[in-house]
Protein backbone atom coordinates (compact mmCIF):
# COMPACT_ATOMS: atom_id res chain seq x y z
CA UNK A 1 0.00 0.00 0.00
CA UNK A 2 1.91 3.20 -1.07
CA UNK A 3 2.40 5.31 2.40
CA UNK A 4 0.30 8.97 1.97
CA UNK A 5 2.75 11.79 2.45
CA UNK A 6 2.30 14.00 5.88
CA UNK A 7 1.72 17.56 5.04
CA UNK A 8 5.37 18.74 6.12
CA UNK A 9 6.71 16.20 4.02
CA UNK A 10 4.83 18.06 1.08
CA UNK A 11 6.19 21.24 2.35
CA UNK A 12 9.58 19.91 2.34
CA UNK A 13 9.39 19.07 -1.92
CA UNK A 14 7.25 22.43 -2.68
CA UNK A 15 10.03 25.31 -2.79
CA UNK A 16 11.63 24.81 -6.07
CA UNK A 17 10.47 28.22 -7.94
CA UNK A 18 13.88 30.02 -5.57
CA UNK A 19 15.76 27.50 -6.77
CA UNK A 20 17.77 29.11 -9.00
CA UNK A 21 18.59 31.92 -6.57
CA UNK A 22 21.06 29.63 -4.52
CA UNK A 23 23.68 30.02 -7.76
CA UNK A 24 23.65 33.78 -7.40
CA UNK A 25 26.38 33.58 -3.91
CA UNK A 26 28.66 30.99 -5.76
CA UNK A 27 28.75 32.85 -8.80
CA UNK A 28 28.87 36.17 -7.08
CA UNK A 29 32.06 34.21 -5.28
CA UNK A 30 33.72 32.75 -8.42
CA UNK A 31 33.93 36.64 -9.65
CA UNK A 32 35.22 38.00 -6.38
CA UNK A 33 37.63 35.20 -6.73
CA UNK A 34 38.20 35.41 -10.26
CA UNK A 35 39.20 39.75 -9.97
CA UNK A 36 41.64 38.56 -6.82
CA UNK A 37 43.42 36.21 -8.87
CA UNK A 38 43.76 38.74 -11.50
CA UNK A 39 45.60 41.49 -9.10
CA UNK A 40 47.76 38.72 -7.91
CA UNK A 41 48.50 37.16 -10.91
CA UNK A 42 48.80 40.28 -13.22
CA UNK A 43 48.70 43.68 -11.55
CA UNK A 44 51.10 43.14 -8.63
CA UNK A 45 54.11 40.94 -10.65
CA UNK A 46 54.71 44.29 -12.77
CA UNK A 47 55.52 46.03 -9.57
CA UNK A 48 58.11 42.71 -8.35
CA UNK A 49 55.74 42.05 -6.04
CA UNK A 50 54.59 38.04 -5.95
CA UNK A 51 52.41 37.15 -3.26
CA UNK A 52 52.15 33.81 -4.56
CA UNK A 53 56.10 33.26 -3.60
CA UNK A 54 58.84 31.93 -5.77
CA UNK A 55 62.02 32.12 -5.80
CA UNK A 56 62.99 33.65 -2.65
CA UNK A 57 63.76 32.63 1.14
CA UNK A 58 60.82 32.91 3.60
CA UNK A 59 60.76 33.27 7.43
CA UNK A 60 58.40 31.16 9.38
CA UNK A 61 57.95 34.46 11.57
CA UNK A 62 58.22 38.16 11.44
CA UNK A 63 61.18 39.93 13.08
CA UNK A 64 60.05 39.65 17.38
CA UNK A 65 60.56 43.81 17.37
CA UNK A 66 58.26 45.94 15.33
CA UNK A 67 60.10 47.56 12.16
CA UNK A 68 61.31 51.13 12.41
CA UNK A 69 62.94 50.78 8.89
CA UNK A 70 63.59 48.59 5.71
CA UNK A 71 67.61 48.23 5.22
CA UNK A 72 69.12 47.66 1.95
CA UNK A 73 72.69 47.76 2.07
CA UNK A 74 73.79 51.15 2.79
CA UNK A 75 69.95 52.42 2.51
CA UNK A 76 67.04 52.87 4.88
CA UNK A 77 63.19 54.22 4.42
CA UNK A 78 60.98 54.13 6.85
CA UNK A 79 59.09 51.29 7.58
CA UNK A 80 55.27 50.39 7.07
CA UNK A 81 55.31 49.34 10.57
CA UNK A 82 56.21 52.98 11.91
CA UNK A 83 52.40 54.32 10.81
CA UNK A 84 50.52 51.43 11.72
CA UNK A 85 47.79 51.80 14.52
CA UNK A 86 45.76 50.00 16.55
CA UNK A 87 43.61 47.22 14.68
CA UNK A 88 45.35 47.93 11.56
CA UNK A 89 46.75 44.88 10.88
CA UNK A 90 50.58 43.73 11.65
CA UNK A 91 53.47 42.25 9.42
CA UNK A 92 53.27 38.44 9.36
CA UNK A 93 55.91 37.43 7.26
CA UNK A 94 59.39 38.38 5.51
CA UNK A 95 61.23 36.89 2.57
CA UNK A 96 65.52 37.38 2.34
CA UNK A 97 66.66 37.29 -0.76
CA UNK A 98 67.88 33.41 -1.50
CA UNK A 99 71.91 34.07 -1.66
CA UNK A 100 72.06 30.38 -2.62
CA UNK A 101 70.41 31.37 -5.83
CA UNK A 102 72.59 34.46 -6.25
CA UNK A 103 75.88 32.44 -5.72
CA UNK A 104 74.99 30.20 -8.28
CA UNK A 105 74.28 33.52 -10.65
CA UNK A 106 77.51 34.72 -9.68
CA UNK A 107 79.39 31.11 -10.43
CA UNK A 108 77.42 31.00 -13.93
CA UNK A 109 78.09 34.55 -14.62
CA UNK A 110 82.17 33.85 -13.72
CA UNK A 111 82.25 30.95 -16.04
CA UNK A 112 81.01 32.79 -18.65
CA UNK A 113 82.96 35.83 -18.60
CA UNK A 114 86.18 36.53 -20.05
CA UNK A 115 88.19 35.83 -16.98
CA UNK A 116 87.51 38.83 -14.90
CA UNK A 117 87.44 36.64 -11.85
CA UNK A 118 84.94 39.24 -10.48
CA UNK A 119 81.94 37.63 -8.61
CA UNK A 120 79.82 41.35 -8.23
CA UNK A 121 76.32 41.05 -9.24
CA UNK A 122 75.60 43.83 -11.94
CA UNK A 123 73.20 46.00 -10.57
CA UNK A 124 70.44 45.73 -13.74
CA UNK A 125 70.31 41.91 -11.64
CA UNK A 126 68.59 43.34 -8.52
CA UNK A 127 69.57 40.29 -6.80
CA UNK A 128 68.99 41.86 -3.20
CA UNK A 129 65.89 42.72 -2.09
CA UNK A 130 63.39 41.84 0.95
CA UNK A 131 59.70 40.98 0.63
CA UNK A 132 57.87 42.26 3.53
CA UNK A 133 53.93 40.79 4.03
CA UNK A 134 51.09 42.51 5.80
CA UNK A 135 47.28 41.52 7.02
CA UNK A 136 45.63 45.35 7.12
CA UNK A 137 42.21 45.79 7.01
CA UNK A 138 41.95 48.64 5.47
CA UNK A 139 44.96 49.21 3.09
CA UNK A 140 44.26 52.56 1.37
CA UNK A 141 44.10 53.74 4.93
CA UNK A 142 47.62 52.31 6.30
CA UNK A 143 49.11 53.78 2.29
CA UNK A 144 47.92 56.86 2.39
CA UNK A 145 49.56 57.58 5.95
CA UNK A 146 52.54 55.81 4.98
CA UNK A 147 52.90 58.32 1.48
CA UNK A 148 52.70 61.17 3.86
CA UNK A 149 55.84 59.70 5.62
CA UNK A 150 57.57 58.56 2.29
CA UNK A 151 56.81 61.75 0.84
CA UNK A 152 58.30 63.79 3.04
CA UNK A 153 61.59 65.81 3.05
CA UNK A 154 63.38 63.84 5.21
CA UNK A 155 62.93 60.59 3.80
CA UNK A 156 62.86 62.18 0.17
CA UNK A 157 60.98 59.38 -2.14
CA UNK A 158 58.44 60.22 -5.11
CA UNK A 159 56.01 58.69 -6.98
CA UNK A 160 57.01 56.80 -10.00
CA UNK A 161 55.97 55.29 -13.19
CA UNK A 162 58.09 52.19 -14.27
CA UNK A 163 60.37 54.55 -16.18
CA UNK A 164 61.11 56.07 -12.72
CA UNK A 165 59.27 59.01 -14.02
CA UNK A 166 58.16 61.20 -11.34
CA UNK A 167 54.00 61.64 -11.05
CA UNK A 168 53.19 64.99 -10.31
CA UNK A 169 49.44 63.34 -9.31
CA UNK A 170 48.82 61.60 -5.73
CA UNK A 171 46.41 58.77 -6.90
CA UNK A 172 43.06 58.31 -4.94
CA UNK A 173 43.74 54.59 -3.33
CA UNK A 174 40.98 51.92 -2.61
CA UNK A 175 40.91 48.85 -0.84
CA UNK A 176 39.95 46.68 -3.41
CA UNK A 177 43.70 46.35 -4.85
CA UNK A 178 46.29 48.57 -5.84
CA UNK A 179 49.78 49.00 -6.18
CA UNK A 180 52.45 51.83 -6.53
CA UNK A 181 56.18 52.81 -6.47
CA UNK A 182 58.12 54.41 -4.68
CA UNK A 183 61.82 55.47 -5.35
CA UNK A 184 64.52 57.78 -4.88
CA UNK A 185 68.33 57.98 -6.47
CA UNK A 186 71.04 55.45 -4.53
CA UNK A 187 73.45 57.10 -2.62
CA UNK A 188 75.11 53.89 -2.15
CA UNK A 189 75.16 52.51 -5.42
CA UNK A 190 75.65 54.84 -8.39
CA UNK A 191 73.34 53.97 -11.49
CA UNK A 192 70.74 52.74 -8.91
CA UNK A 193 67.41 53.70 -7.40
CA UNK A 194 66.67 52.57 -3.85
CA UNK A 195 62.54 51.51 -4.44
CA UNK A 196 60.25 50.66 -2.41
CA UNK A 197 57.15 48.67 -3.90
CA UNK A 198 54.02 48.70 -2.29
CA UNK A 199 50.55 46.17 -3.57
CA UNK A 200 47.71 44.90 -2.12
CA UNK A 201 44.60 42.90 -2.59
CA UNK A 202 41.88 43.01 -0.46
CA UNK A 203 41.07 39.63 -1.80
CA UNK A 204 43.42 37.70 0.69
CA UNK A 205 43.87 40.88 2.96
CA UNK A 206 47.16 40.78 1.80
CA UNK A 207 49.63 43.89 1.57
CA UNK A 208 53.18 43.10 0.34
CA UNK A 209 55.96 45.68 0.11
CA UNK A 210 58.96 45.19 -1.75
CA UNK A 211 62.45 47.14 -1.23
CA UNK A 212 65.10 46.64 -3.72
CA UNK A 213 67.86 48.79 -5.64
CA UNK A 214 67.72 47.95 -9.14
CA UNK A 215 69.46 49.72 -12.02
CA UNK A 216 67.75 53.24 -13.11
CA UNK A 217 67.61 56.93 -12.20
CA UNK A 218 64.49 58.78 -10.87
CA UNK A 219 64.22 62.30 -12.74
CA UNK A 220 60.87 64.84 -13.67
CA UNK A 221 58.81 64.52 -16.69
CA UNK A 222 60.07 66.17 -19.58
CA UNK A 223 58.49 69.87 -19.70
CA UNK A 224 55.65 70.00 -22.20
CA UNK A 225 56.75 71.72 -25.08
CA UNK A 226 54.37 74.82 -25.18
CA UNK A 227 51.66 75.88 -27.99
CA UNK A 228 53.03 78.02 -31.12
CA UNK A 229 51.64 81.43 -30.41
CA UNK A 230 48.50 83.13 -32.24
CA UNK A 231 49.46 85.01 -35.11
CA UNK A 232 48.38 88.93 -34.64
CA UNK A 233 45.92 87.78 -37.88
CA UNK A 234 44.38 85.03 -36.17
CA UNK A 235 43.48 86.84 -33.24
CA UNK A 236 42.47 89.70 -34.90
CA UNK A 237 40.63 87.11 -37.03
CA UNK A 238 39.03 85.87 -33.77
CA UNK A 239 37.84 89.08 -32.60
CA UNK A 240 36.25 89.61 -35.85
CA UNK A 241 33.94 86.44 -35.34
CA UNK A 242 32.82 87.37 -31.85
CA UNK A 243 29.52 89.23 -30.69
CA UNK A 244 30.06 92.37 -29.52
CA UNK A 245 28.47 91.39 -26.27
CA UNK A 246 30.70 88.58 -25.23
CA UNK A 247 33.07 91.24 -24.87
CA UNK A 248 30.45 93.41 -22.89
CA UNK A 249 30.48 95.88 -25.58
CA UNK A 250 26.81 97.06 -27.17
CA UNK A 251 25.61 96.14 -30.90
CA UNK A 252 25.11 93.38 -33.08
CA UNK A 253 28.57 92.87 -35.23
CA UNK A 254 32.41 94.02 -34.49
CA UNK A 255 32.27 95.58 -37.64
CA UNK A 256 30.35 98.60 -35.88
CA UNK A 257 34.21 98.43 -33.92
CA UNK A 258 38.04 99.67 -34.70
CA UNK A 259 40.58 97.19 -33.37
CA UNK A 260 43.75 98.23 -33.00
CA UNK A 261 46.80 95.86 -31.53
CA UNK A 262 49.27 96.80 -29.29
CA UNK A 263 53.12 95.24 -30.35
CA UNK A 264 54.46 91.97 -28.15
CA UNK A 265 52.91 90.57 -25.56
CA UNK A 266 52.26 91.13 -21.92
CA UNK A 267 52.17 88.57 -18.49
CA UNK A 268 48.17 87.99 -17.50
CA UNK A 269 48.45 85.06 -14.50
CA UNK A 270 51.51 83.41 -15.97
CA UNK A 271 49.53 83.50 -19.53
CA UNK A 272 51.21 85.45 -22.79
CA UNK A 273 48.75 87.75 -23.74
CA UNK A 274 47.97 90.37 -26.63
CA UNK A 275 46.80 93.77 -25.69
CA UNK A 276 43.92 95.07 -28.29
CA UNK A 277 42.13 98.54 -28.13
CA UNK A 278 38.66 98.54 -29.09
CA UNK A 279 37.08 102.06 -30.27
CA UNK A 280 33.52 103.13 -31.69
CA UNK A 281 32.52 103.79 -35.38
CA UNK A 282 30.02 106.13 -34.05
CA UNK A 283 32.21 107.73 -31.48
CA UNK A 284 35.54 108.30 -33.25
CA UNK A 285 38.51 108.40 -30.30
CA UNK A 286 36.20 106.79 -27.88
CA UNK A 287 37.70 103.76 -26.12
CA UNK A 288 35.24 101.24 -26.24
CA UNK A 289 37.00 98.56 -24.22
CA UNK A 290 40.49 97.30 -23.82
CA UNK A 291 41.17 93.41 -24.23
CA UNK A 292 44.27 90.79 -23.84
CA UNK A 293 43.69 87.64 -25.76
CA UNK A 294 45.88 84.69 -24.42
CA UNK A 295 48.80 83.31 -26.75
CA UNK A 296 46.65 80.04 -27.37
CA UNK A 297 43.66 82.44 -27.90
CA UNK A 298 41.57 80.84 -25.08
CA UNK A 299 41.78 83.06 -22.35
CA UNK A 300 40.17 86.38 -23.07
CA UNK A 301 40.81 89.63 -20.14
CA UNK A 302 39.31 93.21 -19.95
CA UNK A 303 41.41 96.12 -18.58
CA UNK A 304 39.88 98.15 -16.36
CA UNK A 305 41.07 101.88 -17.55
CA UNK A 306 41.21 103.59 -14.45
CA UNK A 307 41.96 100.91 -11.36
CA UNK A 308 44.88 98.96 -14.51
CA UNK A 309 43.81 95.19 -13.04
CA UNK A 310 42.08 92.88 -15.51
CA UNK A 311 38.91 90.51 -15.38
CA UNK A 312 38.85 87.42 -17.21
CA UNK A 313 35.80 87.36 -19.63
CA UNK A 314 36.49 83.58 -20.16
Amino acid sequence: MKKEKEPNEENEEQPKKGGKKKLLIPLIAIVVVALAAAVVLLVLPRFGINLLGGGEKKNDAPPKDELEVYTLGEETAAALDSVLEEGDGELIAVRNPDKKKDKKEDKDGDASSSGSGSSEASPAEDVDRFIYFYELNSPSDVVNRYLDVMLGGEQGFSLVDAEYVIQEERPELEDAAGSLVLARNSTAQEGCVFQVSVGWSEANDNLAIRVSAPAGKVHKPEPKPKPEAASLDEHMDQLMAMNPSELGLSGTSMDEYEIYAMGGFVKVDDLDCRRFTIYSRESPGSIAGIFLISSDKKHFFQLDQVTGGVTELR
